[in-house]
């Protein structure tokens, strides 16, 4: 007879749960994808003092110089990475540093400009500007240049001068950027996106059930729980 058992703790504890957090854990991302499918997009000129989604052309102030490519830029993250390279030759990469650099900047859209104060701004779905591999290292960088078409989502408000500005939402704990091409290419993908998650724990829940049912193989015979299937073709004739 032979055991199909598998212990629940080891089951639970080290597949199943690492997995689903891995899958429904909250990232500023996520975050960020969730609001803008509820916020409407608001014009510059009527948006209203707090959580607000804007989008429009990125308006240089002060340039600030790209770390690889020393170009002029608003914005950019610079990444290193470790490269590493198993024994069967397969190569990954593992953050070694990263920065976000930004100047404050204007974005401006068909009924005006706002000032956008960049602290904690975070880059969202950026395309790679420039990259370069030297000896063991990889390094990137994404640039946020001048009358990229973008899209925020933070908090407007007004200064002690009253002057409006868009910055960090500090009750949502959310201030992104992204580029609008890349929203409108997640808004397209996003009901694939949601049926995929669904499906992926439909699955999990089923080979949890599986694997914490005991299984046992007797006679020919599949016990599966309360069920047993006969193995077919063990009686056949040569």
């Amino acid at each position: 007879m032979v055991s199909g058992s598998v212990p629940y703790f080891t089951i639970i504890f080290f597949i199943i749960l690492p997995f689903l957090g891995t899958i429904f854990a909250k990232t500023n991302k996520k975050s960020f994808y969730k609001l803008q499918e509820i916020l409407p997009t608001s014009t510059i000129r009527s948006v209203a003092m707090g959580l607000a989604e804007i989008s429009g052309k990125a308006k240089m102030i002060e340039p600030v110089i790209s770390k690889i490519t020393k170009k002029k830029c608003i914005g950019y993250i610079y990444l290193v990475e470790d490269i590493r390279k198993d024994k069967e030759g397969r190569i990954s990469y593992f953050k070694d540093f990263s920065e976000t650099v930004c100047n404050p900047f204007f974005v401006k859209d068909k009924t005006g400009q706002i000032k956008v104060l960049p602290n904690d701004l975070e880059f969202l779905d950026f395309e790679e500007s420039h990259q370069k591999i030297t000896g063991s290292k990889r390094y990137t960088e994404y640039l946020l240049k001048e009358n990229m078409e973008v899209l925020l989502i933070g908090k407007a408000g007004i200064t002690e001068n009253n002057e409006p500005v868009f910055k960090k939402e500090e009750i949502k704990n959310v201030f992104g950027i992204a580029p609008l091409k890349k929203v409108g290419n997640y808004n397209k993908l996003r009901p694939l996106i949601k049926s995929a998650g669904y499906f992926i724990y439909f699955w999990i829940i089923i080979v949890a059930i599986i694997l914490l049912t005991p299984t046992n193989l007797e006679n020919n015979m599949i016990k599966f729980g309360n069920y047993h299937w006969e193995i077919p073709f063990q009686n056949t004739k040569k």
